[in-house]
């Protein structure tokens, strides 16, 4: 199952074989990061955008994941499923999506890197399968994962780095989400659309005394991804490669429930937020409908399916 985030040597008996890495265990979860993040600490409480997060994870499992895996592996919506497939959360946070796909009887795992929002958070039962580790290096086995889920990590990928930097640690976080997916298996990535000039996932903007729970910014002048940049990293990918990929793109509807916006505007312009968050909500419901939409500028958020 695992190999070594720096060496890709074989681990067995969770030791390398080729360069005698291994893991260190903090509180029950095993540190699979790579060199420049291995030994950092984590923090020792949750911050409050985790706590809503938290809520929204599982929301989405139950919604969309849960009924999206029982269509792909299933033969269809209301049919009999397969739930021997095996599932990774990469950026999983609290784990609280693993912990959703487990009680409905799912093989899931989850990794995080753990600087903001770890699966250290997560208490209960069984530690066994979040792990601290790097997305630019996951600690798994090739075509290893049938199902594999990325939500809000791509944005991050790169962030305060030359634009140069950054394409080259999101083409490798792509390659390595191929990587570990197995041949016929799917991948779920979910971010922010930078072609939109509204980001509502992070920071706020004040209108004098007001506060709206969103950024502006130019479409095409941002560190948020589109899907320009998505397509070129996978043709850069797919070029030295025995294997295709086909991408698809999905309505985000059934991956919000918009509480965070919400709660961090203020002022007047919560009325506003009450009035506009419904109109969005019906476009994503006609999204599902004109498939088109959901690859525009018109989309805040991108939720993509790519098929090895």
């Amino acid at each position: 199952m695992f190999i070594c985030p720096d060496c890709k040597g074989k681990v067995e008996n969770f030791k390398c074989k080729s360069c005698g890495f291994y893991p260190q265990n903090i509180n029950g979860i095993l540190d699979f990061r790579t060199k420049d993040f291995r030994g950092m600490s984590v923090p020792s409480e949750i911050p409050d955008y985790v706590k809503m997060e938290d809520i929204g994870m599982e929301f989405r499992t139950k919604n969309f994941y849960i009924p999206l895996v029982k269509n792909l592996f299933g033969g269809g919506w209301n049919k009999r499923w397969n739930k021997n497939i095996k599932i990774l959360d990469v950026g999983c946070g609290t784990g609280r999506v693993v912990k959703v796909l487990r009680e409905a009887g799912y093989e899931a795992y989850g990794i995080d890197l753990g600087l903001d929002s770890s699966p250290l958070f997560w208490e209960g039962e069984s530690k066994n399968y979040l792990f601290l580790a790097n997305a630019l290096s996951l600690p798994f086995e090739d075509d290893f994962f049938d199902f594999i889920i990325s939500f809000g990590v791509m944005e991050h990928i790169g962030e305060g780095k030359s634009e140069q930097e950054r394409l080259k640690e999101r083409k490798l976080y792509l390659g390595e989400i191929l990587r570990v997916l197995r041949f016929g298996g799917v991948a779920s990535i979910s971010f922010p659309n930078g072609a939109f000039p509204i980001d509502f996932w992070h920071g706020t903007t004040r209108f004098f005394r007001w506060q709206f729970g969103g950024s502006f910014h130019l479409p095409y002048r941002t560190l948020m991804p589109s899907v320009k940049e998505l397509e070129s990293l996978l043709d850069k990918l797919m070029k030295n490669r025995k294997y295709s990929v086909k991408v698809e793109f999905l309505s985000p509807l059934r991956l919000f429930r918009f509480e965070q916006v919400k709660r961090r505007t203020e002022g007047p312009m919560k009325f506003f937020v009450y009035i506009f968050f419904p109109l969005v909500k019906s476009f994503f419901y006609a999204m599902e409908k004109i498939n088109f939409l959901a690859k525009s500028s018109l989309n805040p958020f991108l939720n993509i399916l790519i098929f090895k």
